[in-house]
């Protein structure tokens, strides 16, 4: 027998929900705005291009925001622990981008790193855009 939630559980529920939302749509806004920057500082202005590593930072930190509210914010459930996975691996994903950009443009800048980074920004945008439909999607 379980037992209700309360209406003050209900509520920190649903704050939890509405945090992990906004951090997970801003998470994939912030990806886009990514591929704007780096498609506009590949070809117009390449001064963006250190824009588009700083925004990589938040996108870095707000996937660890993602993880963080998941985890301890979110109540238990099988959704939650698919949310601290989905997010978790959108972290490690992120850190592996911002190592291929930084090899891609480093004094020896390595070509090979250069050509996985659009393809990982894809799956990142890919996976983002999962968990989004799964927060946004929700039925209750």
């Amino acid at each position: 027998m379980t037992a209700e939630p309360t209406g003050e559980t209900q509520d920190r529920n649903a704050k939890a929900l509405f945090y992990f939302q906004i951090a997970a749509g801003l998470f994939t806004v912030l990806v886009l705005v990514q591929a704007v920057l780096a498609g506009r500082g590949l070809f117009l202005d390449f001064a963006l291009i250190d824009i588009h590593g700083m925004v990589g930072n938040l996108v870095f930190l707000n996937a660890v925001a993602m993880v963080a509210i998941a985890r301890f914010a979110m109540p238990e459930s099988n959704e939650r622990k698919t949310l601290v996975i989905m997010s978790g691996i959108l972290v490690l994903l992120v850190v592996a981008q911002i190592a291929l950009g930084y090899s891609a443009t480093a004094d020896s800048p390595s070509s090979e790193a250069a050509a996985l980074h659009i393809p990982n920004g894809v799956l990142i945008f890919g996976l983002a855009a999962a968990v989004d439909s799964r927060v946004f999607g929700r039925r209750n």
